[in-house]
């Protein structure tokens, strides 16, 4: 994606109002950093459902302390801006999570699964990751759900997360599949805008639905565990996850835990 064709993008996209606006830039420090400075210029109502787009992150961040390889032209890194609606907000990770999956699922047919809370996965590797930021003031609030999909090239990714990642091109060729479409970055890109404008609407009209359609595709239910929390450790398996996304882990003493965010190793 050296040079977003906005045209191609657009012809593709299928939504009322999400992603019809489009700041782009070949370079950047970090998505989610240029939407939050897109804010000192201009207020929620005329950004929202904006994306941040970038061909290349130099600063690209994950959960806690993590970072986000962003190698230029390896994958989509894009950055929704919402209005905060607290509704809304306690769906984030399954909408955008579901968006990702559909889009994935639309244009390549095959279909992936969710590791709680964000990671999206085929055969055990990682294709895709989400980080969710609400900003809050006196006057106004802002979602910012800020997704990076590898499309291509993760071989070339840090050792730490090679082993561990894939990216589309390399889910076709497992699969003996060809198809265009991930060729295409705006085709990619308009699909998971349509996607999750899909799924934001269904977290007003029928939260139910999206957390059970979600619910399906998170694979750590019934798995062994160990959470790793900001300053401890809890080991277990995972019972289920609340319709809020809380995972419920049961210890080794037979006792529940509700775990609201942790990053989290599965040991079976």
């Amino acid at each position: 994606m050296n040079n977003f064709d906005k045209t191609s993008y657009l012809n593709n996209l299928k939504t009322m109002h999400l992603g019809k606006q489009v700041f782009y830039k070949t370079s950047t420090g970090s998505t989610m950093d240029d939407a939050r400075n897109a804010l000192k210029m201009q207020n929620s109502e005329a950004l929202h459902g904006s994306l941040f787009l970038s061909n290349e992150q130099l600063k690209g961040r994950g959960r806690g302390q993590k970072t986000w390889s962003s190698n230029p032209g390896s994958g989509i890194y894009v950055t929704f801006l919402l209005k905060y609606d607290e509704h809304v907000s306690n769906f984030l990770y399954m909408i955008s999570s579901l968006a990702i999956c559909d889009a994935i699922e639309d244009l390549i047919n095959i279909q992936t699964s969710i590791k709680w809370p964000n990671d999206i996965m085929h055969q055990n590797k990682k294709v895709a990751g989400i980080l969710i930021e609400n900003v809050i003031d006196d006057k106004e609030g802002v979602s910012l759900i800020g997704m990076g999909i590898n499309m291509r090239n993760s071989e070339l990714l840090p050792d730490e997360y090679r082993e561990n990642s894939t990216d589309l091109e390399k889910m076709l060729n497992f699969n003996n599949c060809n198809n265009a479409a991930i060729d295409n970055n705006e085709i990619f890109l308009s699909s998971l805008s349509t996607n999750f404008e899909k799924r934001y609407y269904q977290s007003i009209s029928d939260s139910v639905s999206l957390y059970n359609n979600w619910r399906i595709l998170v694979s750590t239910i019934g798995k062994n565990i160990i959470a790793h929390l900001d300053n401890v450790s809890l080991h277990g398996k995972v019972v289920d996850i609340s319709d809020h996304g809380v995972l419920i882990l049961e210890n080794e003493e037979g006792k529940y835990i509700e775990v609201m965010a942790a990053s989290i190793e599965e040991l079976n």
